[in-house]
């Protein structure tokens, strides 16, 4: 019997691959990647680290993984395939799917109070890692 995988092996052995599936885990890779810099950079601070207990109410600092929830929401995402259901004059229900795969209507902007906070403080590590002095925090980040 094999020996079972970490998800973390599975993905990064994906990855090599030229494959739709080797990019999907290429940007899994990049994006926990991205999240765990971001997490260290914050956690650098006592500061910014204090407002995720203050502001967020996380237990301790370190539990946060560093994830920012995305910029913009699905509208009416249900999980499944957008479609149009029309019922015959016989009774009969069809089903029409969308041809491009698409799973909502459209977007909507992420006002999450917790989002904007997250936001706030990783800007601000980033901030004063990069020695950077930005007016306004990216609203992107995220995304």
């Amino acid at each position: 019997m094999e020996e079972p995988k970490l998800l973390s092996a599975t993905i990064t052995e994906l990855a090599q691959h030229d494959t739709r599936i080797g990019k999907l885990a290429r940007v899994i890779l990049t994006a926990g990647n991205q999240q765990a810099e971001r997490r260290a950079r914050v956690l650098k601070h006592p500061d910014l680290a204090r407002r995720l207990t203050d502001e967020l109410g996380y237990t301790k600092p370190q539990r946060w993984t560093g994830y920012i929830p995305p910029r913009l929401w699905p509208l009416d995402d249900d999980g499944e395939l957008l479609r149009s259901s029309v019922m015959g004059k016989d009774g009969t229900l069809t089903v029409r799917f969308n041809q491009h795969g698409r799973r909502s209507c459209g977007t909507q902007v992420n006002d999450a109070p917790a989002r904007a906070i997250l936001v706030d403080i990783a800007a601000e590590a980033m901030r004063r890692e990069t020695g950077e002095h930005m007016l306004e925090a990216p609203t992107d980040m995220g995304a």
